[in-house]
């Protein structure tokens, strides 16, 4: 019976699968950082519920942002604001803020301001 070879496993070696977890991990972080809204500046907001399009109209009216145009999703919308009145009350309606810089998107549609 021959003794089984440690260079033989079929698993990679730890130290490689640390490598490539910390790769996917920068990897992730760097896409994230893609969609993080600016300060202040065009961000798109997003309704994560049924009947959200009140609640982002709503948001949109509280916090005194300017409408620009209407998002690709359905009820989202592009506003021009500052995410430090923007985000408390999206985390308060379950509305998601993202960068509103589109990229490969083409023009913006024509905002309902009604």
């Amino acid at each position: 019976m021959r003794a089984a070879d440690p260079c033989e496993s079929s698993d990679p070696p730890r130290s490689l699968r640390l490598g490539v977890a910390v790769q996917a991990a920068l990897l992730l972080a760097t896409g994230l950082l893609a969609f993080t809204p600016p300060a202040h500046g065009l961000m798109l907001l997003v309704p994560l519920g049924p009947g959200g399009a009140g609640s982002v109209e709503a948001l949109i009216d509280a916090s005194g942002a300017t409408r620009v145009a209407i998002g690709p999703l359905p009820g989202s919308f592009y506003v021009e604001g500052a995410r430090a009145r923007l985000l408390p009350a999206a985390m308060a309606r379950g509305v998601l803020l993202f960068s509103g810089r589109p990229r490969l998107c083409g023009p913006f549609p024509e905002a309902s301001t009604s």
